[in-house]
């Protein structure tokens, strides 16, 4: 006799089967019995008799797929773990930010520290040429610094003679020449550039 179909989807197991009945009907090659089945229903009071006909029975499809209880929920499924990919790779871009932001720190830093080092070590440099120069010429660093003042045409143009009187006041060193009683007097003349010469009077 024919049968109303009954799909049974993919997702079904042995203890849970996911099955949904539908008014397919799978035809028979028992013509003559169907036709005789038709008639019968169709007679006046037979519809409680012929309930439980064979036509009423179902016969399992299987089909791949799943059912819409199951389609439904690995949507779902699906959509959570992208909204939980995208909250991920939003604070790993956020943590790749902060970390390029550390890295240009930390290179900013180590460049003012390069410079600061490079600054130190150029004027420790300077210094100790100096040093070698003004131990290789025999001189102190002062008059190392000072021949260098007067080697320069720029800063001196020209020398300065200037003298200075003092007066030593001294009983003893009384002047007797001629009919002089003063005190002796010392004069100096000083060069600008360092050298003294210095006379008696």
């Amino acid at each position: 006799m024919c049968r109303y179909m009954e799909l049974e989807y993919s997702c079904s197991t042995e203890e849970n089967p996911h099955r949904l009945r539908t008014t397919g009907l799978i035809q028979c090659n028992d013509y003559i019995g169907c036709m005789i089945e038709k008639l019968n229903l169709k007679k006046p009071g037979q519809e409680i008799q012929h309930v439980n006909l064979e036509t009423e029975q179902y016969t399992v499809c299987k089909i791949g797929g799943d059912c819409e209880d199951c389609a439904m929920k690995k949507t779902e499924l699906i959509q959570n773990e992208e909204r939980v990919f995208r909250e991920l790779e939003e604070e790993l871009q956020d943590e790749e930010r902060c970390y390029r932001e550390i890295v240009e720190e930390i290179q900013n830093e180590d460049e003012m520290h390069r410079e600061i080092q490079e600054g130190i070590q150029n004027k420790e440099r300077r210094f100790r040429e100096r040093q070698k120069e003004a131990k290789n010429n025999g001189q102190s660093l002062s008059r190392w610094i000072r021949n260098k003042l007067v080697e320069s045409h720029d800063e001196i143009l020209s020398l300065r003679l200037y003298g200075r009187e003092v007066a030593v006041q001294r009983p003893e060193t009384i002047c007797s020449s001629g009919s002089c009683t003063g005190p002796v007097v010392r004069q100096r003349v000083v060069l600008s550039y360092g050298c003294r010469n210095a006379s008696e009077q």
